[in-house]
């Protein structure tokens, strides 16, 4: 049977159509009194979903909430501290009444609650919405994934659904390189000083490369000019632009931060970026979203198209000397480790949602200078 034929059965509250969330609460508090709890915490917040109407909640269960409290030692420290709950509870509150049925193959980027003054982005934080097989999940920032466990709950307000882990803050185009793995990209930003300019961007795409193919062309990179590293990664960068992999069709051009454009196309249902391949697709940040690409772009090659049966993509940088090791990454240090959902396997991450908080709300240093 679908997962989202029999969830809603086994779930008190459903008989109860017009009640109010705090009575959903209250009704199933074996499952939610975390949340209620929580929520106590922000008087204004507790008000807004009392007299609001069209929205969705995505609670996290007594049991996701233990799980982060026992594993992050940081979220435990934060959870009485007012601004970090209220942060990070809007951030489960999503615009429009979204039933289970309602959550597509192809993921829906949906506005939330959450918005901060250190966000540039147009409009408000974003989660995707999608089903994959038999789960109905919902990614959050750098691409973790929460499945719902019980869905299409009733209020008067909306709809509730369950959750099995607490979503995880967009993070900065750096942070989210830098707790990815992706610490040649976060080094490398850091030393043209593009940090702060991708981040006061309006909206951004940032394509990302992985930190084996920054080796590729290490001593290639490492040598080169301030300017010339620079036009490189203003190249990677599609400013007040969010570009998805979603809405790549055919081949579509799009102008980068540097002026050069770079060309996306689908090909057999993957996507790239010139000739890089996108191996992490839509990794939501604090002001876009993130690609993450298995070769370094070319501004000086725009041209270059995918070469079949490539794995990884040839560099795009013709002669050019990889290096024993990643370059750009001196004093960078990650402050978490996330590995992003690609599949419907259970979540392998090493997290602090809590240091992830605090990098959100302009707490954390990206790297040591």
């Amino acid at each position: 049977m679908h997962l989202r034929a029999f969830l809603p059965l086994a779930f008190a509250a459903l008989a109860a159509a017009a009640d109010s969330l705090s009575s959903v609460l209250k009704a199933n508090s074996d499952t939610l009194s975390t949340l209620s709890s929580l929520m106590a915490m922000d008087p204004s917040l507790g008000q807004k979903l009392a007299s609001s109407t069209d929205i969705t909640l995505l609670a996290p269960s007594n049991e996701a909430f233990a799980k982060m409290m026992k594993s992050d030692p940081v979220f435990a420290q934060n959870a009485n501290n007012a601004t970090f709950v209220s942060s990070l509870l809007r951030y489960h509150v999503v615009v429009g009444k979204t039933t289970s049925s309602m959550f597509p193959v192809k993921p829906k980027h949906a506005s939330t609650w959450l918005e901060t003054p250190t966000t540039n982005v147009t409009g408000a934080q974003k989660v995707a919405l999608t089903e994959k097989g038999e789960a109905v999940v919902v990614f959050s920032g750098y691409k973790q994934q929460s499945t719902i466990t019980r869905s299409d709950v009733p209020f008067a307000g909306g709809v509730l659904h369950v959750i099995d882990s607490v979503l995880t803050l967009p993070a900065t185009p750096a942070e989210t390189a830098m707790n990815m793995g992706l610490t040649s990209m976060a080094g490398a930003l850091v030393k043209v000083g593009l940090v702060n300019g991708v981040e006061s961007l309006q909206a951004a795409t940032v394509f990302a490369p992985t930190n084996e193919a920054f080796q590729a062309i290490g001593a290639t990179a490492a040598s080169m000019s301030q300017q010339n590293l620079t036009n490189i990664l203003q190249y990677h960068v599609l400013a007040n632009q969010v570009r998805l992999s979603s809405a790549v069709t055919s081949k579509m051009g799009f102008k980068s931060m540097m002026g050069e454009k770079v060309t996306l196309r689908k090909e057999v249902g993957t996507v790239f970026a010139n000739s890089a391949k996108i191996t992490v697709a839509d990794v939501i940040t604090s002001d876009g979203v993130m690609h993450v690409i298995d070769n370094v772009l070319n501004p000086a090659s725009p041209k270059l198209a995918p070469i079949r049966n490539a794995a990884p993509s040839n560099p795009a940088f013709q002669g050019a000397v990889a290096s024993d090791n990643p370059p750009f990454t001196e004093g960078v240090r990650p402050t978490a480790n996330f590995t992003p959902a690609a599949s419907l396997a259970p979540r392998k991450i090493n997290i602090s949602l809590g240091t992830a908080m605090l990098g959100f709300l302009g707490c954390a240093a990206v790297v040591v200078l």
